[in-house]
């Protein structure tokens, strides 16, 4: 057994704050691949389980640590493109609902007026 030197708590949090970090960035990646992809089965709770992460992390106040403030400008740029990617999805469903809503009345009014 290799004997590791002991850790101070301080190095010891900074640890726990950047795995803390990084699994937030992971998840806002797979979040932003799934979405790119379309594939939304999963996407759901990756959200739910980001959501916890950034309680977690506020709670601890670890948003207001250095070690947040070096990651903090990759992660908004995550979460801008989540978002905009899931906007511009919501958007092109929004305009294919309208057109089947379109076909489908156009289809209503051929079989009242053969």
């Amino acid at each position: 057994m290799i004997d590791q030197p002991e850790q101070s708590d301080g190095v010891q949090a900074a640890t726990v704050d950047a795995l803390l970090i990084d699994e937030l960035q992971r998840l806002l990646e797979r979040q932003l691949e799934l979405a790119r992809g379309g594939s939304h089965a999963d996407l759901e709770e990756l959200g739910e389980r980001a959501n916890a992460l950034v309680a977690q992390m506020a709670e601890a106040r670890l948003i207001h640590s250095p070690a947040f403030d070096g990651r903090k400008p990759l992660l908004d740029k995550l979460y801008k493109e989540l978002y905009l990617t899931l906007a511009a999805q919501q958007q092109e469903t929004s305009s294919d609902l309208r057109a089947i809503r379109s076909g489908k009345r156009m289809i209503a009014a051929y079989r009242r007026n053969p």
